[in-house]
């Protein structure tokens, strides 16, 4: 699938849900959108600033965690929703003749962290099986995509589910070597550190003429060491820490114009001299200014080696 440039830009950011839904568009806005592959590590989360809203709108912020969905796109190719949220934090300032609202965004916010889970699955289920059982305690999780080997494991003494549905899903992502993410309803699980598709027919195709703005590079950056091996330090009254013990992780960065169909955790295929190949996307950061220049996603991948 190839990345199109498209020129006209366009935006849908809608409040609250069903018949309640109000659509604001037109108006100047900013965000920033950061999706990764690993919600265990870092949570989806979104900031969108709106410039000068009428009274009547800004008193739509006022319901605790009122939804909102953003969607952006091209006249030519319509719209796709790039996140969808509750807002867990609004605030209000004036700049210049200027009224901003910010508001900030996390996926399923009240369902995962404050919604009470207590429920023991049998011994002989698999992590596939906690999983769903999970899942349908949270309607709200309308789909599951999986992936891996991981998730086939016997629960051989059953699973006591206890805690909010993001601790329980940290939980088994530490015991049984697996990522998982929630983006727009749907929960993604792969083993830890592969994707959530090995499905290549539908990687994006990225090159300088489908929307790459700037040569990819090589980054190294400090991460957590995936097999956990911890180090000890001793301070300066004697005592003892254990810490977990941090490798080089080498990613390649990239910008292209943005594209709101670019998951973290999926596949994507990158067309450029020497790095041409597959690559599985382990953070996207999407930025837009609607009446400015920034209308673009960083992407940040590591290198997939397909059986």
């Amino acid at each position: 699938m190839t990345i199109t440039y498209q020129r006209n830009r366009m935006y849908s950011l809608v409040v609250g849900t069903a018949q309640n839904a109000v659509e604001i568009t037109g108006l100047q806005i900013k965000f920033k959108v950061r999706k990764t592959s690993s919600n265990k590590d870092r949570k989806n989360k979104a900031e969108v600033e709106i410039y000068n809203l009428s009274k009547e709108y800004q008193t739509l912020f006022e319901e605790k965690y009122v939804g909102v969905s953003l969607s952006v796109g091209y006249e030519d190719t319509g719209l796709k929703r790039l996140f969808s949220g509750q807002a867990f934090n609004v605030g209000t300032r004036k700049e210049g003749a200027d009224t901003i609202t910010k508001i900030e965004l996390d996926e399923l916010f009240k369902e995962l962290n404050y919604k009470p889970v207590s429920k023991l699955v049998p011994a002989g289920k698999t992590v596939k099986n906690v999983i769903q059982e999970l899942t349908k305690l949270v309607p709200e999780v309308s789909k599951s995509i999986f992936n891996g080997k991981n998730i086939e494991k016997a629960v051989i003494d059953g699973y006591p589910m206890s805690g909010t549905p993001r601790q329980i899903l940290n939980e088994l992502s530490t015991a049984y070597d697996i990522d998982w993410q929630i983006d727009d309803g749907t929960l993604f699980i792969s083993d830890k550190g592969d994707s959530y598709t090995n499905n290549t027919q539908t990687a994006f195709l990225i090159h300088e003429q489908s929307g790459l703005i700037e040569r990819p590079y090589w980054d190294a950056r400090n991460v957590k060491d995936p097999e956990g091996r911890k180090i000890e330090s001793i301070d300066s009254k004697g005592k003892t820490h254990k810490k977990t013990a941090k490798v080089k992780k080498k990613s390649l960065k990239f910008k292209v114009l943005l594209n709101p169909a670019i998951y973290a955790g999926t596949i994507l295929k990158l067309e450029y001299p020497e790095y041409t190949g597959f690559y599985k996307v382990d953070e996207v950061k999407h930025s837009g200014d609607f009446r400015g220049d920034e209308w673009y996603s960083e992407v940040m991948c590591v290198e997939r080696v397909l059986q």
